[in-house]
């Protein structure tokens, strides 16, 4: 898999912030991009895991509701609101 060339546009007062601070752009923008990807594949994984949870305990969950449903839940007899 080859490199894509990107091309954006900073004006003077970025240039001047990053050369003066030592920034290399270039990896800063490739350790954003690999930042960024991270958090996707992380988010993609945790949504996959919420899925097969429910998935798992869908049972339990139709039970929990129809409990609820039939019984209310713990303490409404108390709540005044």
């Amino acid at each position: 898999m080859g490199k894509a060339d990107i091309k954006f546009e900073l004006d003077e007062r970025q240039q001047e912030l990053l050369r003066a601070s030592g920034v290399d752009l270039e990896t800063l923008t490739r350790q954003t991009v690999d930042r960024i990807l991270a958090e996707l594949v992380a988010r993609a994984a945790a949504a996959t895991d919420a899925a097969a949870w429910a998935a798992e305990n869908a049972e339990a969950l139709k039970a929990h509701r129809e409990r609820i449903e039939a019984y209310g839940v713990f303490g409404e007899d108390l709540r005044s609101w």
